[in-house]
């Protein structure tokens, strides 16, 4: 049959004796008991009587996800051209009673195309189940407490501030989702033809609700730099921030980052000196809700060379500026004399350079150039940095965006220019077999907006099932 299979979820007190009912179409009880066994689960026992029949026990390995299945014997009802298939340990006591065999017709949305959807309606979990998430909520608590009575040298120090006020953001929205939340609702789409995979999830509130305002307050994602992914890049990523994000959060957050990247500035990783201009800069940006960067690398030119770019809004660029240009005049000589302030100018923008290709790789220089400088410049709200044989064009290009809707965070390559970006960083050839798309391909993309729901939506390109089969570039 070419009808859909249905299945819906009787919640209990207890999960565990929760009972799943699967819906599925059948044209022929006896081939569908035939199928049964094909796949090792017979008849056990036949209640003629009741109409139920006890199949073999499923046998299920300890490490599988569906370990808790194992041991448990499905009970099987004919009922309207369907197979009612029930799993748990009341299975037989949903299946006897005709009001509880859903007709698939009702689980089934004729109008949805995508393979898998399904609805979960709040309102219908029970009240004993309620508690048990925030006794969740309330452990991460303790855990918090415990690491800052503990106080790790290599944890930031902003982090259990961060972590704690996520947690009170969590155990509010979970208060007020229990009370007015209506459905909600999921469904997984597949290309077959371009392999690409989309996980959406929809949650809808109670009308005229606090939740309902809440929800309709998430805005999406806006931004400059998401644009800089147009379909001259080989790679690139962007990210930006949908709002609003409660204020405790995003300032205990913005201190945590800036925690952590002083904290790895101490380990030896960056230039000495520059932690603390960036670390502010972080902690503001954060703590004001804005966040708006992206990096591409766009080429091979005619010379077979790559340009690579990054933008990033900084709401106070010339006090960032001002604040690493102070810093930089302690750094080592042998690195001040590998900068030039004040180069030239794009528009009224300074641009500095950074002569970096001496201590690069031998690869990193075939891909941008032996010869190529880092491009420093900032503006009034951004900084710019950028390397190759086409970097100046690039950030003046850049400097141009406007603001515009964006999504949450994207990463995008091209197949065939990246092969050979590949091929010259890694030394090797890097073949993209599972790929049929000559264009800029969405790797990974993750938006979120609110409005009569809050609207959720995840994408994996094809293209990640190459990488993990082969391990990487």
């Amino acid at each position: 049959t070419s009808r859909p299979v249905g299945a819906y979820l009787y919640l209990k007190p207890k999960m565990e004796q929760s009972v799943w009912v699967f819906v599925v179409p059948i044209t022929d009880e006896k081939a569908a008991l035939e199928s049964l066994a094909a796949i090792g689960l017979d008849v056990a026992k036949d209640d003629k009587a009741a109409g139920l029949i006890t199949l073999t026990e499923l046998k299920v390995n300890r490490w599988s996800p569906f370990a808790f299945l194992n041991g448990v014997a499905p009970v099987l009802r004919f009922h309207d051209k369907c197979a009612y298939i029930a799993l748990q340990i009341d299975a037989a006591g949903i299946l006897a009673k005709a009001e509880r065999l859903i007709p698939l017709k009702e689980l089934v949305n004729p109008k949805e195309t995508a393979p898998i959807a399904g609805t979960f309606h709040i309102e219908r979990v029970p009240k004993e189940l309620h508690q048990p998430l925030f006794d969740l909520l309330a452990q991460g608590q303790q855990a918090v407490g415990q690491l800052e009575q503990r106080a790790p040298k290599d944890m930031p120090k902003g982090f259990p501030a961060c972590a704690r006020q996520s947690l009170l953001w969590c155990e509010r929205n979970l208060t007020d989702m229990l009370a007015h939340g209506e459905t909600l609702n999921a469904k997984f789409e597949l290309d077959g033809k371009a392999g690409d995979h989309d996980f959406h999830v929809f949650l809808t509130p109670k009308a005229k609700t606090t939740f309902a305002s809440s929800i309709g307050a998430v805005k999406k994602a806006n931004g400059r730099f998401a644009q800089l992914l147009t379909t001259e890049a080989t790679v690139g990523v962007s990210a930006a921030l949908p709002g609003p994000i409660p204020a405790e959060i995003r300032s205990t957050a913005g201190v945590f980052l800036s925690d952590w990247i002083n904290l790895e500035f101490g380990r030896g990783l960056g230039i000495p000196g520059l932690d603390a201009p960036i670390a502010e800069m972080v902690n503001k940006q954060v703590a004001a809700g804005q966040v708006d960067l992206a990096g591409a690398v766009y080429g091979p030119g005619k010379d077979g060379l790559y340009t690579a770019l990054a933008a990033l809004g900084i709401a106070d660029a010339a006090g960032t500026e001002k604040a690493i240009k102070a810093a930089m005049k302690d750094a080592p000589k042998e690195l001040g004399e590998l900068i030039q302030w004040e180069a030239l100018k794009i528009g009224d923008a300074k641009v500095h350079t950074v002569a970096i290709m001496e201590g690069m790789p031998e690869n990193f220089k075939k891909a941008f150039g032996e010869k190529s400088k880092l491009y420093v410049a900032f503006t009034k709200d951004a900084a710019y940095l950028a390397i190759g044989p086409d970097a100046v064009a690039r950030i003046e290009k850049a400097m141009t965006l406007k603001p515009a809707d964006a999504v949450v965070f994207n990463m995008v390559m091209h197949k065939e220019k990246f092969k050979p970006l590949a091929a010259t960083i890694s030394g090797r050839d890097f073949p993209l077999p599972l790929v049929a798309k000559n264009e800029l391909i969405p790797l990974y993309r993750f938006d979120a907006h609110g409005g009569d729901s809050l609207h959720l939506k995840l994408h994996l390109g094809m293209v990640l099932f190459a990488f993990g089969i082969r391990g990487g570039p």
